[in-house]
């Protein structure tokens, strides 16, 4: 039930990134310890994780990527990480691609420049 409500946020928050969104129950603070805690325990996942570290990356990259602008910046940290030497593999092109994709698919993708992305 609770990442129904999650998803309910991400996606009035797609709508209009500057309204203040007022879900019964919900906070900005919440949504920022919410992902503050996503973010830690993504980290420790990957400490402890002994191999397949890029795959697991990737699943988190994927995750992130469903609740758009609010968890943009988890989302590029998790991105911008696969391409680190520790991580960069064959998940990392398929993250580059998926995005790749997803640009050139979207209804906006004439107004976004590719340099945005910085694919």
């Amino acid at each position: 039930m609770g990442e129904r409500r999650e998803m309910k946020v991400a996606h009035e928050a797609q709508k209009d990134p500057n309204k203040k969104i007022n879900v019964e129950g919900k906070s900005e603070l919440d949504a920022v310890m919410s992902l503050r805690t996503a973010e830690a325990v993504a980290n420790r996942a990957l400490e402890a994780c002994k191999s397949e570290k890029s795959a697991l990356l990737l699943s988190f990259w994927r995750i992130t990527k469903r609740y758009g602008v609010v968890a943009k910046r988890l989302t590029t940290q998790f991105y911008e990480k696969l391409w680190t030497p520790e991580y960069k593999s064959e998940e990392s092109w398929i993250a580059k691609s998926e995005l790749i994709s997803y640009v050139s698919s979207s209804f906006y993708a004439s107004r976004i420049p590719l340099l945005v992305l910085d694919l």
